[in-house]
């Protein structure tokens, strides 16, 4: 009797470490779906809100050029800049929202003399760290109490 309680124990300790170690191996996979599904998201496979089609944008592009824009056809920016910008403006402001802004270059402001007059873009952000614990709900410029905008982009054509 002594050797089937034995084996019965044995096998009953051998049981739980293969369930314990089943259930770790099933978790291990579950953390590693959940950080691929966050990687997969970050490395840009979301889509996100007001994305439209490319028969939208064309449609959208080809109706600027026919209103008149100063020859300017479209503004870039280096990913990695807008990324720093971005970040940027959320630790240091803990802005939501960034506002595509439309200018128009003058004397003072263009980086070359052949690009006066031409339309640009630049890029400013709600502080939601303003004085007062007040959130900014307009872009007038001159209400907005920081300085970090971007607009070095490239203008093309």
């Amino acid at each position: 009797m002594k050797k089937i309680s034995l084996i019965g124990k044995f096998a009953v300790t051998m049981m739980l470490v293969l369930c314990l170690m089943a259930c770790q191996k099933q978790q291990d996979a579950t953390v590693q779906s959940t950080d691929e599904n966050i990687i997969q998201n970050a490395a840009g496979t979301g889509t996100p809100g007001g994305s439209i089609g490319r028969e939208d944008a064309e449609d959208l592009a080809e109706t600027f050029k026919k209103n008149g824009n100063s020859g300017t056809e479209y503004v870039a920016f280096k990913i990695k800049d807008l990324q720093l910008y971005l970040n940027n403006i959320q630790a240091k402001y803990k802005s939501d929202v960034v506002y595509v802004n439309l200018g128009v270059y003058t004397e003072k402001t263009a980086p070359s003399k052949n690009l006066i007059g031409r339309t640009t873009i630049f890029f400013s952000a709600n502080n939601k760290k303003k004085s007062l614990g007040g959130i900014v709900k307009t872009n007038d410029l001159a209400d907005l109490d920081f300085s970090d905008y971007l607009n070095h982009g490239q203008i093309y054509p």
